[in-house]
């Protein structure tokens, strides 16, 4: 959780800090052009990372993605920075 909050720092990437949970919430408002659901398909087609969009749980969601910190460390910075970084 630690070192994924230190890459979306490095990135200016916002986020809530998961209190306990296994998952991240990340903010994409600025990446998604105001469809989460077309981005994230997006992502997982062309950058090959599965992420949830945040309207799968509930509207409040709109604007932001779930991911699992229930990874090996390596695999999810990868996965974070593939988030990020495109």
């Amino acid at each position: 959780r630690d070192a994924a909050i230190a890459l979306l720092d490095s990135h200016d990437t916002g986020y809530l800090r998961p209190q306990g949970a296994f998952y991240l919430w990340i903010d994409v408002r600025g990446r998604s052009g105001g469809d989460v659901n077309a981005w994230a398909l997006d992502v997982l087609r062309r950058r090959g990372v599965a992420v949830a969009p945040g309207t799968t749980f509930g509207p409040t969601g709109e604007g932001w993605v779930r991911a699992s910190l229930a990874t090996a460390t390596d695999e999810l910075l990868d996965g974070i920075g593939r988030l990020v970084e495109g």
